[in-house]
């Protein structure tokens, strides 16, 4: 289900279990943009009375999906009878993901060679900035907006 990014709440205790990690949130970047929105991996949510919408798992795409410019975000929402069940529920579930990630243990060191992109900064912005341009372009049609006012309000957004 697309949740507003906006409205998905971090707060404590599940933000104090899952710190911001930078290389993280990178991987989890790449990934966003190579697929333009994080639809392999939702973001947990639930609602919590007086507060809102509460990410219990998913920090870390979050932050990512922020940085990738996403206006909405793949999410579900789960609703637990008390905080202590949503907290087992998201370490368990971090848990299960590190049990996935980690590498087999062995002697042997292997060394990834990480390559440098092609794409030079500027082409980098452009296309970013044909993403943004997109999804601006998506939202304003699916707020009733036609062709002609959405290249209207995109020719008027100052870079």
């Amino acid at each position: 289900m697309k949740v507003d990014i906006e409205s998905l709440k971090t707060r404590s205790p599940y933000k104090d279990y899952f710190p911001i990690d930078k290389n993280a949130v990178n991987k989890k970047l790449t990934i966003i943009e190579k697929n333009g929105s994080n639809q392999d991996e939702p973001i947990i949510y639930s609602y919590v009375k007086n507060v809102g919408y509460v990410v219990i798992y998913g920090h870390i795409v979050l932050e990512a999906a922020k940085l990738a410019g996403l206006i909405n975000v793949e999410a579900t929402r789960i609703d637990f009878d008390d905080e202590e069940q949503a907290l087992k529920y998201a370490l368990d579930k971090q848990a299960d993901e590190t049990k996935l990630t980690k590498p087999p243990s062995n002697n042997k060191t292997e060394h990834t060679v990480i390559e440098e992109s092609p794409e030079t900064e500027e082409e980098y912005i452009e296309r970013r900035s044909r993403d943004y341009a997109k999804q601006i372009g998506d939202q304003l049609r699916l707020a009733g907006f036609d062709s002609d006012q959405i290249k209207y309000v995109l020719s008027i957004v100052e870079v």
